[in-house]
């Protein structure tokens, strides 16, 4: 198991659990994000301020349309294909995970609207990777995880 700093950061109005990792594609690595750990959110899924900022990401629609909602906001999900999410354990080894990412889209009148936070790491991810919560230093909160490809 890699151990992975967590911290504590103020997004979508309260107090949230936040991984820092970047994002790569074949081509190399495409930036940092910040991503709230959510274990309520089923999906591990970036939204529109990564979208404008990773503009490189390869968006695929999912045949029909599907859609959600996270609080009052509905998005339709769409499928963004050949992303590794690349972590830095506390030792600063670099750790690659590939993982299904899912992109949230939300249009306002035809614009891409602008949400609070860039992306959300799922139950979906926190399951496949056989993630453990470390809460028990709340200055030092740690996300545990067994990296598969």
């Amino acid at each position: 198991m890699i151990r992975i700093p967590l911290f504590y950061g103020r997004q979508a109005g309260g107090e949230r659990l936040i991984v820092d990792f970047s994002l790569k594609d074949a081509k190399g690595i495409l930036g940092p994000v910040s991503a709230i750990v959510d274990t309520g959110c089923p999906f591990t899924m970036i939204f529109g301020t990564g979208l404008k900022r990773f503009r490189r990401m390869k968006i695929e629609e999912t045949g029909t349309p599907e859609y959600m909602s996270l609080g009052a906001t509905r998005f339709q999900k769409k499928q963004v294909s050949g992303v590794a999410f690349c972590f830095r354990d506390e030792d600063n080894n670099l750790h690659d995970c590939v993982h299904e990412l899912l992109a949230g889209v939300h249009y306002e009148k035809g614009v891409l609207s602008r949400e609070f936070f860039e992306m959300i790491v799922g139950l979906d991810f926190l399951k496949k990777h056989n993630a453990v919560l470390d809460l028990r230093d709340s200055e030092k909160p740690v996300l545990l995880l067994q990296v598969l490809a």
